[in-house]
């Protein structure tokens, strides 16, 4: 059964849901701002008048720009939405599997460590009325927390990812999911 803070709303959550591409936003077009607004902030810390061969000797410590493919495929590598979600509600805690992943279990109130392609954190899950907030504190300062809530009127999960990183910034991404039919 579900903790009494939980409430009965909670249980819509639990089923096999399906992403809805034209109803979520764009989160190509979210990850191209996101890699043009990265690169502006370190253009603009690199000196205005230098060549590129000047910056090289008289920034040794800078970096040079990856190539957008290689910028891209790190934040896709963890926030990309999933194209299926299962979720179960079992004795307290939820079980969450995308796209055949291992599933992953939370218990609200409970912190965990995990580790993932993003490094190491600390897991966190709390039910917020019928909504459920996952939150990961990773341990170079980036935090992600996911929003979990379904909309009653028209059966819709919808996802609200929240995403700060030192590396490359801020980042919203809302993604809606119809639940799946049962199997006939």
């Amino acid at each position: 059964a579900l903790p009494a803070q939980a409430g009965a709303a909670n249980t819509k959550l639990a089923g096999i849901w399906q992403y809805d591409a034209a109803a979520s936003d764009d989160y190509a077009a979210r990850i191209t701002q996101l890699i043009a607004e990265q690169r502006k902030r370190w253009r603009a810390r690199m000196p205005r008048r230098l060549t590129e061969a000047e910056r090289a000797t008289q920034m040794p410590d800078e970096p040079p720009l990856e190539a957008d493919e290689r910028v891209r495929g790190r934040p896709e590598e963890t926030m990309k939405p999933a194209q299926e979600l299962a979720i179960a509600l079992q004795d307290g805690d939820i079980e969450i599997s995308a796209d055949g992943e291992p599933t992953r279990s939370l218990t609200p109130g409970r912190t965990l460590a995990r580790m993932d392609s993003s490094g190491t954190a600390q897991i966190t899950a709390q039910w917020s009325g019928p909504m459920l907030i996952v939150r990961a504190r990773y341990t170079h300062r980036a935090t992600r927390a996911q929003q979990y809530s379904v909309d009653r009127r028209n059966d819709l999960l919808r996802v609200k990812l929240q995403v700060s990183d030192p590396s490359f910034g801020r980042m919203e991404l809302q993604s809606v999911y119809r639940r799946k039919p049962p199997a006939t």
